[in-house]
């Protein structure tokens, strides 16, 4: 691509040096985790209406073991499988799935409550340094309550989720402090607008029926092209059930926009109107 502007640069030569934070220490084998996906302190925001495979991703970017597919020479994909110290879940549906999550009862919660939830970042700030995963699934209307203050310490867990677990007292560089998040909805704009547009690094969208409703995501995720060219974007996605729009926020558009997990290769000249 041709850049539209020319450089001349300081005479000074100086730059700004980035600065490291522990929250961003990898491991070895997070370093094994698919092409185009965050590989820690991610926020997922997955959106699909009943039906519509919320639930399969969920347990596919969990519990996916990676196992030989049979009669096949390859095996199925593994996302997050045993890259969490722990996992936290918090949903009222989550019993009745025919594969439950193999996790303490004490990482499992039937509902969302603020206190819980504080308590339990209290707890593992003060712990040796881990990796951990918050599950919050059809847990909105528990978001919702109270006139959104509910929401306020989940807020600040996707905030700042790259320091919010850290331990500075602990002196074990084995141990890697990390905060990622899976939020799921029915519908995109249940979700409060302030967590919406500064707490979720990675959205999943899956078949959008309402227009309304697609032009309210389109104003604040995609307004690079047209609203037509998102929309047609979508439809590529969906054509087949199940399928998924997987869009990167925040990162450049030659690297946003997936159809599943497989980038799509926009044409600068697709964002024109």
């Amino acid at each position: 691509m041709k850049e539209l502007f020319n450089l001349i640069k300081n005479k000074d030569n100086v730059d700004i040096e980035p600065i490291k934070y522990s929250g961003d220490k990898l491991s070895e084998k997070m370093k094994d985790i698919p092409q185009f996906l965050p590989k820690k302190n991610f926020s997922f925001y997955i959106v699909g209406l009943p039906k519509s495979g919320k639930s399969t991703i969920l347990n596919s970017l969990l519990c996916g073991d990676g196992r030989k597919i049979r009669n096949q020479n390859k095996n199925k994909p593994k996302f997050y499988y045993k890259q969490f110290d722990k996992v936290f879940i918090f949903s009222p549906s989550i019993a009745t799935q025919e594969k439950p999550f193999k996790l303490p009862p004490d990482q499992i919660y039937n509902d969302y409550l603020p206190e819980i939830l504080e308590d339990i970042i209290t707890e593992l700030k003060e712990d040796d340094n881990k990796n951990c995963c918050f599950l919050f699934d059809d847990v909105i209307k528990s978001l919702n309550r109270n006139g959104g203050e509910n929401s306020r310490i989940l807020h600040k867990l996707l905030l700042n989720r790259r320091h919010i677990l850290f331990n500075p007292n602990d002196e074990d560089e084995e141990n890697i402090s990390g905060c990622s998040s899976v939020i799921t909805s029915q519908r995109y704009n249940l979700l409060p607008a302030y967590i919406r547009q500064s707490g979720i690094s990675h959205l999943i969208l899956l078949k959008v029926n309402s227009q309304k409703d697609l032009i309210g995501i389109w104003e604040e995720v995609a307004t690079e092209m047209p609203f037509q060219k998102f929309k047609n974007i979508c439809k590529f996605c969906w054509k087949d059930a199940h399928n998924f729009l997987y869009i990167i926020l925040g990162e450049s558009i030659d690297k946003k926009f997936h159809k599943n997990f497989d980038l799509i290769d926009i044409n600068e000249d697709y964002l024109e109107d």
